[in-house]
C-alpha cells in the first residue's frame, strides 16, 4: 500500500518470486469475507427468518453488503477506514450478534445447514430448471473471473470514483476533498465503500474493485428470478427472466465494468423483492427496509425512479393490506438506512456546496430547460438510440444500423437541452456508425423491449380477469412514470440507458410473462429466439466493450483511458525522490486514479487548480514542501523558476489534454535538466513537418538527430529563434545538427522535410529526434 514500504520477497522451491504482503492481504481479506459472511446470516436471522430459498440467500447478500457498507462509514468517521478496519469491525461485530443470538445460536446454524441443502436441491439432475439455473451459474462465474482479472477502464472511475477511494484509504477518512474534480466528493458513497473493502484484497492497484459490480449483478439476477416467480411464472420460466438480464446491452457489459448502475440496480431489485414478499405474508420487512435506504445511498438515479416506484408500492399496499405494524418496521429500517448512508453524502453537500445534491452549477447541468421542452426531444432521441447496431443481437445490426441513420438524420442539429458541448443529431449518427460497442451509450436494445411491449399489451387485454396481469401491468406503469420522468428532468446525452438499468429486471418479468402467455409451438419460438439473442449481445459486449469483459483483461490498451492511466501511473512512478508527498492540481474530468495505490510514493495530495495562484513552479513547490508538484504541462510552462522537472506529453504536444508537467525545488549543487514540452509530427502538404518546444537553462548547443530510413532523400529545412540550417538527408543517412538556444527560455524547433524528387509508391518518412537531456545537467 502507499502508506509505507513494502517487505521483502521469498522464493518459494523453484517457482516465482512471492510477495509476502500480497499473501498477507490475500489472507487477510479471505477472513474477513469468512467473518462478514457468518455476521451477514446473524444479522438475517435477527431481522428476518422467514421466506424460500431465493429471499434467504438474497437477504443474506444483502446483509453482507450492509454490514461492509454500515462498518466503511462508521470506520470513515473515525479515520480508520481500510482493510484492518474492516477486519476488527466485522470480528466485533459478530462477537456481537452470537452473544445476542447465544439461546438462538445452535438453530441459526441448522437453518444455515438447511438453505445450503435447499440451494442444492435446485440443481438435482434431470430438472430443466436445474440445468439452466447452472448454466446462469456459470455465466455469472465465468464473468465473475473476468471482473477479478480485468484492469480498471472506466472513465468515470477513473476520475473521481477509484481516485477518491485511493485517497479514504490512504488518509484513513471519507471527507471533503479539495480538488476541481467535484465528483468526488457529491456522489454517493455505498459501491465506493465495497470497492474499498474488495481492494483490501491487494496491496496495492485496483484489481478486484469490478467485482462490486458483480455482486450487484448477483443481486439483480436473484430479484428478477423472485418477481418473476411472484408474478406466478415457474421455475424454469422465473430462470428464463433472469436470462434475459444478459440479453440487454446495457447490462450485459455491467457485470465485469466499474460502473455502479447494476449495482445500485441489483441493491434496489433486491430490497424491493424482499419487502414484496414480506408484504404478501401480511408482514413487515427490515431487512427491505434496510435495503432500501441502502439503495437510496449508491446512487442519484435512484430519485427518478422514486415515483414509478410510489405507484408500485401503493397499488401492492392496497392489494395485500397488512398490520400497522408491519409497516412501522419497514419504514423505520428505511428510515434508518437512508440516515445511515444517504443523509451523509447530502449533509456534506449542504456543508461544502449550498445544496442537498451538491454544487448548483451540477444540478443546473444536469437539468437545466423545461420539463415538456425536453421531455418530447429525449424521447425521440431515446427512441432513436435503441437502433445502436451494437446493442442488437447477430442477424439485426445492419437493419437496426440502416433504422437508426435514417432517424438520426430528423434528429436537431443543435439545441440547447443536451449535455454541454454535445450535438443531438452528430452524437446519435456516431453511435450507429461505431464498429465496437460501448458500454457507455449501448440501449436495451430491439428484442428485449419487443417482448416487453407483447407482455405489456396482453397484460392489458387480461386486466380484468387475471390477478398477475393486472400486477404486470402495474408494473409496466412505473416504469414508463419513471422512463417519462428521468427524460422530462434530463437534459439529453448518450448515456441514459446505462442510468436506466434499474428497469431491467421489471422489463425482463414482464417480457417473460408475456412469452409464457403464448401457445406452446410459439412460446417455444420466443424462448429460443431470445436465447440466441442473449448468447450474441452477452458474447458482443464483453469481448468488444473497452470498458468490460475480454478486451479489458487481454487487450487493455485498446482503451486510450487505460493507455493514459497506465504512463501517468509509470510517469509518476519514476520521478526521483522528492522528499515528501506528491501534489497534484488538475483540472476537473482526468485520470486522478493513476497517483494512487501504488507502492512508490508515502501520500498523495490533491490540490484544486483553480486555487493555485502562484506565479512559478518553484513557488508552488516551495510552498508545498519542497516536493514535487504534477500539474498540467501549460501551467507553468516558461516560468518554471530553479525547479527540477519531468514532462509526460499526450499526443506528443504539450497541449494535450493529459499532458502533465510535474517540478520540484533544485537540491543544493543541483543542476536542473532541459525540458522538452513537444515532440509533435504531422503530415505537411508535399511533406512531413516536426514540432519542438524546448527550454534550456544555460546557453547551450542542443543536439538534433535527422534519420532517414528509407530508400529516398529529402531536404528539410530547421527554423530556430537563433537561425535556419538546411541541407539534404541522403538515403539512408543520419545526421546531427546542433542548435544553439538561447538560455532559460523556452524555444521553438521545427523542421520540415520534402522530397527531393518526385518518387512513386509509399515511402518511409525520414524521422526528427531531440534526444533527451541528461539529468542532472543540460544536453
Amino acid at each position: 500500500m502507499p502508506c509505507g514500504p513494502r517487505v521483502g520477497r521469498v522464493t518459494w522451491s523453484d517457482s516465482s518470486p512471492v510477495d509476502v504482503t500480497e499473501v498477507f492481504s490475500l489472507c487477510r481479506f479471505g477472513l474477513d469475507a469468512l467473518l462478514t459472511a457468518a455476521a451477514a446470516w446473524l444479522l438475517l436471522r435477527a431481522l428476518d427468518t422467514r421466506g424460500g430459498v431465493i429471499e434467504q440467500v438474497l437477504g443474506w447478500a444483502l446483509a453482507f453488503l450492509l454490514i461492509v457498507a454500515a462498518s466503511g462509514q462508521v470506520l470513515g468517521w473515525a479515520g480508520v477506514f481500510g482493510a484492518p478496519g474492516f477486519l476488527l469491525s466485522h470480528a466485533i461485530l459478530l462477537v456481537v450478534l452470537a452473544a445476542g443470538r447465544r439461546k438462538s445460536l445452535a438453530a441459526d446454524i441448522r437453518e444455515w445447514g438447511e438453505l445450503r441443502r435447499r440451494v442444492t436441491a435446485q440443481f438435482r439432475p434431470g430438472d430443466a430448471a436445474a440445468r439452466l439455473g447452472a448454466t446462469l451459474l456459470l455465466v455469472f462465474a465465468g464473468l465473475a473471473v473476468l471482473a477479478a482479472l480485468g484492469e480498471p477502464m472506466v472513465y468515470d472511475a477513473l476520475t473521481y470514483r477509484l481516485s477518491r477511494i485511493g485517497l479514504w484509504l490512504q488518509d484513513g477518512r471519507i471527507a471533503h476533498l479539495a480538488t476541481d474534480e467535484a465528483r468526488i466528493n457529491y456522489m454517493p458513497v455505498v459501491p465506493d465503500i465495497m470497492m474499498a473493502w474488495l481492494l483490501g484484497a491487494h496491496d496495492a492497484g485496483f484489481q478486484w474493485a469490478p467485482l462490486a459490480q458483480t455482486f450487484g449483478g448477483g443481486l439483480l439476477l436473484g430479484a428478477t428470478a423472485g418477481l418473476a416467480r411472484g408474478a406466478g411464472l415457474s421455475r424454469v420460466a422465473s430462470l428464463g427472466a433472469a436470462a434475459l438480464l444478459f440479453g440487454m446491452a446495457n447490462v450485459a457489459p455491467q457485470f465485469t465494468s466499474l460502473h455502479t448502475d447494476l449495482f445500485t440496480a441489483g441493491v434496489f431489485a433486491a430490497s424491493f423483492y424482499l419487502w414484496l414478499a414480506a408484504l404478501r405474508r401480511g408482514e413487515g420487512s427490515l431487512a427491505g427496509g434496510l435495503g432500501a435506504g441502502l439503495a437510496l445511498g449508491c446512487k442519484g438515479t435512484m430519485l427518478y425512479l422514486g415515483p414509478g416506484a410510489l405507484l408500485w408500492v401503493g397499488w401492492l399496499a392496497w392489494r395485500h393490506p397488512v398490520a400497522w405494524r408491519g409497516w412501522t418496521r419497514t419504514l423505520a429500517a428505511g428510515v434508518l438506512g437512508a440516515g445511515l448512508f444517504a443523509a451523509p453524502v447530502h449533509w456534506r453537500n449542504w456543508r461544502e456546496f449550498g445544496g442537498l445534491l451538491g454544487p448548483t452549477e451540477y444540478v443546473a447541468q444536469h437539468h437545466a430547460g423545461g420539463f415538456a421542452e425536453k421531455l418530447g426531444l429525449n424521447l425521440r432521441s431515446a427512441f432513436v438510440q435503441n437502433f445502436d447496431p451494437n446493442s442488437q443481437p447477430w442477424g439485426l445490426q445492419s437493419v437496426a444500423a440502416a433504422v437508426g441513420r435514417r432517424l438520426a438524420a430528423a434528429e436537431p442539429a443543435d439545441d440547447r437541452l443536451v449535455w454541454e458541448n454535445m450535438r443531438r443529431r452528430t452524437t446519435l449518427g456516431q453511435i450507429m456508425e461505431r464498429a465496437t460497442p460501448d458500454a457507455d451509450v449501448t440501449s436495451f436494445g430491439l428484442v428485449p423491449l419487443a417482448l416487453f411491449g407483447l407482455g405489456v399489451c396482453l397484460a392489458l387485454g387480461a386486466w380484468r380477469r387475471d390477478e398477475t396481469a393486472r400486477l404486470v401491468a402495474i408494473w409496466a406503469a412505473g416504469l414508463l412514470v419513471f422512463f417519462v420522468f428521468f427524460h422530462g428532468m434530463q437534459r439529453w446525452h448518450p448515456f441514459g440507458f446505462r442510468y436506466l438499468v434499474l428497469m431491467a429486471p421489471w422489463i425482463a418479468v414482464v417480457a417473460a410473462w408475456g412469452i409464457e402467455r403464448q401457445r406452446r409451438g410459439l412460446r417455444l419460438f420466443l424462448w429460443g429466439g431470445s436465447a440466441w439473442a442473449v448468447a450474441s449481445v452477452l458474447w458482443i459486449q464483453n469481448t468488444h466493450a473497452a470498458q468490460a469483459g475480454w478486451r479489458a483483461v487481454v487487450e487493455p490498451e485498446t482503451s486510450r483511458v487505460y493507455h493514459v492511466y497506465r504512463h501517468w501511473k509509470e510517469w509518476a512512478d519514476a520521478l526521483p525522490e522528492g522528499g515528501g508527498a506528491l501534489t497534484v492540481a488538475l483540472p476537473a474530468n482526468r485520470p486522478l486514479a493513476a497517483f494512487f495505490r501504488g507502492s512508490r510514493w508515502p501520500g498523495v495530495t490533491l490540490t484544486a487548480l483553480s486555487t493555485v495562484q502562484f506565479k512559478t513552479a518553484e513557488d508552488f513547490s516551495r510552498a508545498v514542501g519542497g516536493g514535487w508538484v504534477v500539474v498540467p504541462a501549460t501551467r507553468f510552462l516558461g516560468s518554471e523558476g530553479a525547479v527540477q522537472a519531468r514532462v509526460w506529453l499526450d499526443g506528443g504536444a504539450e497541449a494535450g489534454g493529459f499532458s502533465l508537467a510535474a517540478y520540484r525545488l533544485l537540491r543544493s549543487g543541483e543542476t536542473p535538466a532541459g525540458l522538452v514540452y513537444r515532440r509533435h509530427r504531422e503530415a505537411d502538404p508535399g511533406g512531413v513537418k516536426h514540432s519542438f518546444l524546448v527550454k534550456t537553462w544555460t546557453a547551450a548547443e542542443v543536439p538534433l538527430v535527422l534519420r532517414n530510413p528509407g530508400a529516398v532523400a529529402w531536404r528539410y529545412e530547421c527554423l530556430t529563434p537563433s537561425g535556419r540550417q538546411a541541407g539534404v538527408l541522403s538515403a539512408h543517412d543520419r545526421i546531427e545538427l546542433r542548435l544553439p538556444l538561447a538560455a532559460a527560455v523556452v524555444s521553438e524547433v521545427k523542421v520540415r522535410f520534402e522530397p527531393v524528387a518526385a518518387h512513386a509508391g509509399t515511402v518511409q518518412e525520414p524521422e526528427a529526434e531531440l534526444p533527451a537531456p541528461a539529468s542532472p545537467g543540460n544536453w
